[in-house]
């Protein structure tokens, strides 16, 4: 029983040596151990120059996560009652300020507005209508003005000649009493007393059509002042007569204005620049004033809302430039923060910050995108990709030792365009040869 406890042991023994000779490389003479690994025995440099190693300045970025936001969405809704009758746009299609986007049956707002036109067109001629009697009334006023004149004139010219024959008759009467006393006493003779008395009577008898002339002046004037009025209140009336006739034009030329706008928007077009979103309307469709007939969104009008950690909190500032790296587009904008929220999340220790981003013909609003926001800059080696030398799961380069050619493992980064990222196993000042192969 012993005995045989004994051979199990050496014989575990025995397996568990071979196994770690096997693990290191006892059995397998061609495998590739840590350090170094010259070439071959007498193989010189020959990678001329090659390419000196040299620290240079590398930034590290934080990644904020986002989705593609558009900040001049807008949606397009009916604006009279009416038939679609022709859709020109589908979902996504890119389009033109004032492309057509669809059409809505017009002909009764053709109607309308020829009905509206032939109406501004009466009321233009009523208001030439009103203006032409108003220059009539005018006319009149300035007849019925010179008449007044007239009259006024000739009531000067009646009370001149009362005045005349008032002072003819004052001397008629004075000659005759002085003739009739006269006459009394016998001192004259009676042809004459019969002629003082004669001129007398006729002295009278021009004063009383004199004062007549003046009472005939006055009424005259009064008929005058009377036609004045009359002339002044059909000039009145004549001007709002224009006034209504031209309130009436304004308001037909509103009716036109209105029928033409309402013509205008049986055709939809687009406001500017952009794409569309969604249609939800087709060919036969209904349509009414507020319902929804495209949503639009204006070109270059996007941004990127993310979450970035509160320690970055003061790092991050309104005006900052980053880029915008949209993975499914393989595309690169720039962006700059147009806001910060100024409250964290308590549960996932995050503050919102929104990036304008420049606008492209690809980027359409929902796509996911990483904002590179710049936390630290170190320096970090590199070397061309064509220096890296790849066997199964190693990664080398030759480097020059003392005029020779040496293989040397190293562990690489990322990748910067045509330079890849040494983590380990170069330092500034050597030399590689950078016509290196796969």
């Amino acid at each position: 029983m012993t005995r045989n406890k004994i051979v199990f042991a050496l014989c575990s023994l025995g397996g568990l040596a071979l196994i770690i000779m096997y693990l290191t490389g006892v059995f397998t003479p061609g495998r590739i151990h840590p350090g170094k690994h010259p070439g071959p025995v007498g193989e010189h440099w020959k990678g001329g120059a090659g390419y000196t190693v040299a620290a240079e300045p590398l930034t590290e970025y934080y990644y904020g996560v986002g989705t593609v936001r558009s900040v001049t969405q807008s949606m397009i809704s009916g604006q009279v009652n009416g038939t679609v009758i022709e859709v020109f746009v589908g979902d996504g299609d890119r389009v033109k300020k004032g492309q057509k986007l669809l059409k809505i049956d017009d002909r009764e707002y053709m109607t309308m507005l020829r009905e509206a036109e032939k109406g501004l067109e009466m009321a233009k001629v009523r208001s030439q209508q009103a203006a032409q009697m108003l220059l009539q009334a005018q006319a009149q006023h300035q007849q019925a003005l010179t008449g007044k004149r007239v009259a006024e004139l000739a009531r000067a010219q009646a009370l001149q000649g009362l005045t005349a024959a008032e002072e003819n008759y004052r001397r008629a009467e004075a000659d005759f009493r002085r003739i009739e006393k006269l006459f009394a006493s016998g001192s004259v003779s009676e042809q004459q007393y019969d002629a003082m008395k004669a001129a007398w009577v006729a002295a009278k008898a021009q004063a009383e059509q004199a004062k007549l002339a003046v009472r005939t002046a006055e009424d005259g004037i009064k008929q005058a002042e009377e036609a004045v009025k009359a002339a002044q209140a059909g000039v009145a009336q004549a001007r709002s007569g224009v006034e209504a006739a031209e309130l009436g034009v304004k308001q037909a030329e509103q009716v036109v204005e209105r029928a033409r706008i309402a013509l205008s928007y049986t055709e939809v077009k687009a406001p500017a620049d952009g794409f569309i979103g969604q249609t939800f309307v087709d060919p036969g469709d209904l349509v009414y004033p507020g319902k929804p007939l495209v949503d639009f969104y204006s070109k270059g009008g996007f941004e990127v809302s993310t979450l970035v950690r509160e320690a970055l909190f003061t790092k991050v500032e309104i005006g900052d430039e980053y880029d915008v790296v949209v993975d499914a587009l393989d595309l690169k904008l720039k962006g700059k923060v147009t806001e910060i929220v100024p409250s964290a999340d308590p549960m996932s220790r995050t503050f919102m910050v929104k990036v304008a981003v420049e606008g492209d013909e690809k980027l359409f609003p929902g796509m996911f995108a990483r904002v590179a926001i710049p936390v630290a800059v170190h320096d970090a080696v590199f070397v061309p990709s064509s220096a890296v030398r790849r066997v199964g799961m190693l990664t080398m380069v030759r480097a020059k030792e003392g005029g020779f050619a040496v293989m040397r493992y190293v562990k690489l980064g990322r990748s910067f365009g045509d330079k890849v990222e040494v983590l380990s196993g170069l330092k500034p000042g050597d030399v590689v040869d950078a016509g290196g192969k796969e």
